[in-house]
């Protein structure tokens, strides 16, 4: 009885035995299915940061790039401005001589109106003299005209300066 119960524990024990290897089997199977699934998604993880680098170093050449044409863009805006003073400058100056050249004609042309005003004065007075008194008035009248017409085409000139450096000024606005 002893020995039968033995060898029922002994069955039972090779038949636990075989269920334990039959399980250990399908464990081993599925470990290594699971192995295989982590080493694909390793691969694919790796492949994705091989992809992402390559995207970050375009990423950062194009940036490079940006930052190169930001550089060379201030670079001209500052040359151009430069050049924008350098020619509001000029053209100040140039403003300012036609203006004291006005001055000077508009004063020189005061001068002659006195003259002429007070030639037709001693015109009116000694008209039996005329000729030569007349000869002279027409003289001055004709410098008259002529500081006249000099002193438009410089308040012309004077204006139109005026008109560049309104617009220069609006540019570098």
């Amino acid at each position: 009885a002893m020995q039968e119960e033995i060898n029922n524990l002994r069955s039972n024990m090779a038949e636990i035995t075989a269920a334990k290897e039959v399980e250990m089997g399908n464990l081993q199977l599925e470990m290594k299915s699971v192995q295989k699934q982590l080493d694909d998604a390793g691969d694919e993880l790796l492949a994705e940061k091989d992809s992402m680098q390559k995207d970050i170093d375009k990423l950062s050449a194009v940036k490079e790039t940006l930052e190169k044409k930001v550089e060379d863009t201030a670079a001209a805006k500052e040359a151009q401005m430069g050049n924008l003073q350098k020619e509001l400058g000029s053209i100040q100056t140039s403003l300012n001589d036609t203006t004291t050249k006005k001055d000077e004609l508009s004063a020189e042309n005061d001068s002659l109106q006195q003259q002429i005003e007070i030639l037709q004065s001693n015109l009116a007075e000694v008209t039996a003299t005329g000729g030569f008194l007349q000869k002279e008035l027409e003289s001055v009248e004709i410098s008259l005209i002529d500081t006249s017409t000099k002193r438009d085409a410089f308040s012309a000139a004077n204006d139109a300066m005026q008109e560049e450096i309104n617009n220069l000024r609006s540019n570098m606005a």
